[in-house]
């Protein structure tokens, strides 16, 4: 138990109360400028919290809002939330569920017809990890055969039965796609830690939910595998693109996914109550925030990525590595009591509400190496209210903990 010096107190109820509000602004934001009068969400919203009608729907966009909305109805059960939950729900489900084949398509045109229809498990991950969050918010008993149900897909179709883990993407009938790049930025690799760590969230909410004896051996094999293969030893950073035998492809740091996977992999481990196994995390966990806190600047915010192969340091600060560095430093005060980690975590939190907060509400997608605003969307394809939405969650329920 973590004895809170007065100082720290003071501070911490100052950053929950902020967390708070924040969290109680992004869901009103949400809520107002995000919802279509044709129904469903729009794919698109810009700066000036304009709407674009004809803008593709992304299935990480509507699983994102329905994960948020979940979570959010466990402390604010609100006629808001509770509808912004059921409205997303019912809209994957109408929509986006392949009635054929199962699982759940990549993208929509704005009119609710099929854009793509391949099965990128990066998606199915989310479908999933929302899924199961609106199962635990609502005891919906259709929501949870929906999440087994898609347990079962990616058990016997993404599965690599020879070397481990999961491919990165499917085709509507679910066999393997050859031509499987997440997005633009991505490499096309036969496996990656972005769709690991996700299922990995995504399996250990559902192991919270059921006591789905697979569900619960497939999440013991995918941490083990993880920690085995995706986290570089001698650096505590993570490789972000693998061959099918789990060669890496890239040594790029990923400061954001490494603080993410800190507090993820903690998460995780808690389902196997095993006390070794937790301890053998802990340790872990505290490695890798601190070889990721390299990035942290002087004003408190997260610089994106390094290549050590080039030298090469991006110094872009998105808004989801902030929003979970800000979780992650606080893990890691949980798990040590060191200062130093309240200290980053305000430092973060003060970087977020004066850099990346907008006028007319939400977050701007970040601020480049000269500290302009990225980007001209608040809401999007991949930007959505599940990082800071959750980081706000995840420091309430925290710092409930710790002051309590």
């Amino acid at each position: 138990m973590i004895e809170l010096e007065e100082r720290q107190r003071i501070a911490l109820i100052g950053l929950r109360s902020e967390a708070e509000q924040e969290l109680l602004e992004i869901l009103d934001w949400w809520c107002l400028n995000a919802r279509s009068k044709q129904g469903g969400f729009h794919g698109e919203v810009d700066l000036l919290n304009q709407p674009d009608p004809t803008a593709k729907r992304g299935l990480v966009l509507y699983a994102r809002i329905l994960w948020t909305y979940s979570a959010a109805i466990r402390l604010y059960p609100t006629p808001e939330n509770v509808e912004m939950a059921a409205e997303a729900y019912a809209y994957l489900i109408k929509y986006f569920y392949d009635a054929e084949h199962g699982g759940f398509y990549w993208s929509l045109h704005a009119d609710g017809s099929v854009a793509e229809d391949h099965k990128q498990l990066y998606g199915q991950a989310f479908a999933l990890y929302a899924f199961s969050e609106y199962y635990a918010a609502t005891g919906n008993k259709e929501a949870l055969d929906r999440a087994l149900e898609l347990f079962t897909l990616i058990e016997a179709h993404g599965a690599d039965r020879t070397h481990g883990g999961y491919w990165e993407a499917c085709d509507r009938n679910w066999c393997r796609l050859m031509n499987n790049q997440l997005s633009e930025k991505d490499l096309a690799a036969d496996k990656s830690m972005n769709t690991h760590l996700h299922l990995l969230e995504a399996y250990t909410r559902l192991s919270a939910c059921t006591e789905n004896a697979n569900v619960h051996s497939a999440l013991d094999h995918l941490h083990q595998l993880y920690v085995d293969n995706i986290i570089d030893p001698s650096s505590f950073s993570q490789f972000l693109y693998f061959s099918a035998d789990w060669s890496p492809l890239s040594n790029v740091r990923s400061y954001g996914h490494d603080v993410e996977a800190s507090w993820l992999l903690f998460e995780a481990v808690i389902q196997f109550n095993d006390a070794i196994k937790m301890q053998q995390m802990a340790e872990r966990s505290i490695q890798m925030i601190h070889a990721a806190s390299v990035a942290l600047d002087s004003d408190g915010g997260l610089f994106y990525e390094f290549d050590p192969s080039t030298g090469h340091l991006n110094r872009e600060k998105h808004w989801w590595p902030q929003a979970e560095a800000l979780v992650g430093y606080l893990n890691a005060f949980q798990i040590t009591g060191d200062d130093k980690y309240v200290s980053n975590a305000l430092a973060v939190w003060s970087y977020i509400t004066h850099q990346l907060k907008h006028p007319q509400g939400e977050w701007v997608w970040g601020r480049d190496a000269e500290g302009a605003v990225m980007g001209n969307i608040k809401a999007g394809f991949w930007k959505c209210p599940y990082h800071n939405a959750r980081a706000c969650l995840e420091t309430i329920h925290r710092l409930n903990h710790l002051l309590s």
